[in-house]
């Protein structure tokens, strides 16, 4: 939602911004939890728990930015949001591997359908939607 609202007005896009941090706190949350480590009260606690976490200081400006907005009423600019949008691609691409052990671009909802049958149907036509063989009628 964070990446579809960052791309919206300019009043509608500032919200990305607490999108973007709450979807990395969650991550840190599990991450904390995957490695049997204490929750953290702040932020950027995360990264002493967790020291092999990676976009340390981008995420000291994401933080930066979410306070700025919920509780100064500062207001990003265009180039915080696009940067924002990056580094929260980023820090998911680079952490999920390192903590979790796969590609966060393979993390699929696929998983969560109880259904083996129905599952693997969903799972089939999606590669074919990927390769383009789409039946024509």
């Amino acid at each position: 939602m964070g990446v579809e609202q960052s791309y919206k007005g300019e009043m509608t896009s500032y919200f990305s911004i607490l999108y973007f941090h709450d979807s990395i706190e969650m991550f840190l949350k599990l991450a904390t939890e995957k490695r049997n480590k204490k929750d953290c009260h702040s932020f950027m606690q995360y990264w002493e728990v967790l020291p092999d976490l990676t976009l340390k200081e981008a995420m000291r400006n994401l933080n930066s930015n979410r306070v700025n907005l919920k509780h100064k009423g500062i207001t990003p600019s265009k180039i915080e949001i696009e940067t924002s949008r990056v580094n929260t691609s980023l820090f998911f691409e680079e952490n999920t591997p390192v903590i979790f052990g796969f590609k966060f671009n393979d993390v699929s909802l696929f998983e969560l359908i109880k259904y083996e049958q129905t599952k693997n149907h969903l799972i089939n036509a999606d590669i074919h939607l990927k390769n383009h063989e789409l039946k024509k009628n």
